[in-house]
């Protein structure tokens, strides 16, 4: 059944659209970022769709958040991710 979903071209088609999908996502984050880019450094993007964004002390997290908040970007506090891995660890 994969072996069809391959030979027919659909897993290809899937990647070409993840791909433009992801690249759509990567501007969003790089445009909704772009008036604070000399606050803070963005930094993973370009690997995938996770990044840790590095904020100088002009900066707080809380405007940031809100500048995210305006576009649909959804961000995460690192103590916020290590509380879900925790809880992942758990089940």
């Amino acid at each position: 059944m994969f072996a069809d979903f391959i030979s027919l071209g659909h897993l290809d088609r899937h990647i070409r659209r993840m791909r433009q999908r992801y690249a759509q996502k990567r501007l969003i984050v790089m445009q909704t970022l772009a008036p604070i880019a000399h606050l803070a450094q963005l930094r993973g993007l370009e690997a995938g769709l996770h990044a840790y964004l590095e904020l100088g002390t002009s900066i707080s997290a809380t405007h940031v958040a809100l500048l995210c908040q305006k576009r649909n970007v959804i961000i995460l506090s690192i103590p916020t991710i290590q509380v879900l891995l925790r809880a992942l660890v758990c089940f």
